[in-house]
């Protein structure tokens, strides 16, 4: 953990032992469905907004009761045509 805390997790030692497998711990992450709060955290605007976009079919959601959830997957696909200037899923 000092490692990480120290260097950072890109800039760790050669001789540090693997704490953290950055692979798995994306994968574990995609895995689980964003709710609108981590969504809007994500993609870096408020959860009013994401939730107007996805009413409009910008970004796909399925609905639980009242619960938004967003698979990763096609945030991550939004975010970046966000960055193009062409926000789409």
């Amino acid at each position: 953990m000092h490692h990480i805390i120290h260097f950072g997790i890109k800039k760790l030692p050669p001789d540090a032992p693997e704490i953290l497998n950055m692979d798995q711990w994306q994968d574990k992450i995609a895995r689980k469905p964003f709710n609108l709060t981590q969504a809007s955290d994500y993609l870096g605007i408020s959860p009013a907004t994401v939730k107007k976009w996805a009413e409009s079919d910008y970004i796909p959601f399925h609905k639980s009761g009242r619960t938004y959830r967003f698979n990763v997957k096609y945030l991550k696909k939004f975010k970046k045509s966000l960055k193009n200037g062409k926000p789409r899923c």
